[in-house]
């Protein structure tokens, strides 16, 4: 038996579900689609969680849980809500889209994520060959998700809104590659998000997430004996793990979560958060979801030692120390703090690693140096081993320093984004200035800080071009069709046009309707031949 052209695809988004629908249908404009399937006409579909899912399950026989945990985003944004899943559940599943950002919280987290579809061109050739047509997949629309998890290729994109589709049906294409530089951590990101969202897809999750966060931290050495986050080493580390990701000069996921200061919440409370703020703890964590969420925690509670039972092993740190662990591994391992690990090392004779208590002259003249050219401060502290704070102290004292210093940032900036926008438009020569704006970042970055070599670059500006919604060639076939069979003659185009409904089209559209209005010539001598 054959298929139809629209049937569904597992793992394709609703978008793409509605697409194919609007075009095997051959449908007008999306209005048309629009009424057909949901019984009106001004109806948007999010990339991520669209809704009106009873109505589709209906017209297209698939089961509603099969469109609501592989067509759209629910499962990962049910992970984080938890007990207030439902209530987004029953909003993608009805017609009530105003209550949408009410209950996936996307207000509340006050994310700026851009609206998009997205798509990968080997994954189009493949599904062209083997589907015959080409679907929106939903793990490609998914926020984190820039690289391609089959193909571990770039993506692209094309806008939704104003100035993108905006309501429009389309297929994949015509978009602009997110990526410009290969970027592995973005990669991994993409691939671990993929294995994230088809984890959940089959798998409810049993327990407290913030218990298993514990644990997790707990075993790499970020929790101390007291259950206390060591949130000032862990937020460094998170830092380096994931600087490609938030210094790409795409913005591949918000940079307000480059902060990680929500990560005492996931830890130590039961809060909805975005699923990327989880991801991104999660990620760093482990390699893969699986393993993250089959940990087992033995049923302890975390209390504070009373300090009169605790017996300190000497032996056991000394010999710990001269296998060459650090004296984090051997607080973790032992639970005695790192001042009592380091008191013992200095009773035996152990050099340890310790911070310069005072700064010679020389060295003051070299970090002032290095600040001068533009040297981070955390990378000329770990050089000198001081602390950040003595950097920004010889940086503070001398008068222009840190006016200089960001002058060179700012001019690094300038100049890479400058050269950024110069290929951006050596890529796409034809692009108009709209089309620049919403393919790189680059572009607002350059307006708010270097709008007159922007100015000076932009293609000329273009004339506005009007983009009809009705195809008059088609309406005028049909009403020279009715003028002939239905209409009676009268003594004036007015009367005739009356005669159609009063819309005017005879009298203010006539250089459209060529055949119509020449038809209507013929009435009007009809009528008064016969008179």
């Amino acid at each position: 038996m054959a298929t139809k052209y629209w049937e569904y695809e597992a793992g394709e988004s609703v978008f793409s579900l509605v697409t194919h629908f609007h075009i095997g249908e051959g449908h007008h404009d999306w209005k048309q689609t629009n009424f057909a399937l949901f019984g009106r006409t001004h109806v948007r579909l999010h990339p991520l969680l669209s809704g009106n899912l009873n109505q589709l399950s209906a017209k297209f026989n698939v089961p509603v849980h099969t469109l609501l945990n592989h067509a759209t985003a629910y499962p990962l944004y049910a992970m984080s809500l938890r007990d207030s899943a439902d209530g987004l559940r029953d909003v993608l599943c009805s017609s009530s889209g105003q209550r949408l950002t009410l209950e996936s919280r996307q207000a509340a987290f006050a994310l700026p994520l851009p609206k998009s579809y997205k798509y990968c061109p080997q994954c189009t050739l493949r599904d062209l060959d083997k589907l015959g047509k080409t679907p929106w997949w939903m793990v490609h629309q998914l926020y984190g998700v820039n690289y391609c998890p089959f193909h571990t290729e770039p993506l692209f994109e094309a806008l939704a809104g104003e100035g993108g589709i905006n309501r429009r049906y389309v297929l994949p294409g015509n978009g602009v590659q997110i990526v410009s530089t290969e970027n592995e951590r973005a990669a991994y990101l993409s691939v671990f998000v993929h294995e994230l969202f088809s984890y959940l897809q089959l798998n409810q999750i049993d327990g407290s997430l913030s218990d298993k966060f514990r644990l997790w931290l707990d075993i790499q050495g970020f929790l101390t004996a007291g259950g206390h986050l060591r949130m000032r080493q862990l937020s460094s580390v998170l830092r380096d793990f994931w600087r490609p990701v938030f210094e790409s000069t795409s913005v591949l996921i918000p940079l307000e979560l480059s902060t990680f200061s929500y990560i005492p919440t996931l830890v130590h409370r039961e809060h909805p958060v975005h699923y990327l703020k989880i991801v991104l703890l999660m990620a760093f964590l482990v390699k893969h979801p699986k393993q993250f969420f089959d940990a087992c925690s033995p049923k302890k509670s975390i209390c504070t030692p009373d300090p009169l039972t605790v017996v300190v092993k000497e032996d056991e740190v000394l010999c710990l120390l001269n296998m060459g662990y650090s004296m984090r591994q051997i607080s973790h391992r032992t639970k005695h703090s790192i001042a009592t690990i380091k008191q013992i090392a200095l009773r035996n004779g152990m050099q340890v690693n310790r911070r310069r208590q005072k700064l010679n002259v020389d060295i003051e003249r070299d970090i002032w140096r290095k600040a001068l050219v533009g040297l981070h401060r955390q990378e000329i502290a770990t050089f000198h081993g001081v602390s950040v704070g003595a950097v920004e102290q010889i940086i503070q004292s001398h008068k222009g320093l840190s006016e200089w210093r960001h002058h060179l940032l700012m001019a690094q900036r300038k100049q890479t984004n400058r050269q950024l926008f110069l290929e951006t438009v050596d890529k796409n020569p034809q692009a108009t200035r709209n089309e620049l704006k919403n393919s790189t970042s680059c572009y607002m970055w350059l307006y708010k800080n270097d709008k007159d070599w922007l100015y000076a670059r932009l293609p000329e500006a273009r004339r506005e071009r009007y983009y009809p919604a009705v195809n008059w060639t088609v309406r005028d076939s049909i009403l020279a069709f009715k003028m002939a069979n239905m209409v009676k003659p009268a003594d004036s185009v007015s009367a005739i046009d009356r005669q159609f409904g009063g819309h005017g089209w005879l009298t203010h559209q006539a250089d459209k309707l060529p055949l119509t209005v020449e038809a209507a010539l013929n009435k009007i001598k009809l009528f008064k031949g016969g008179c």
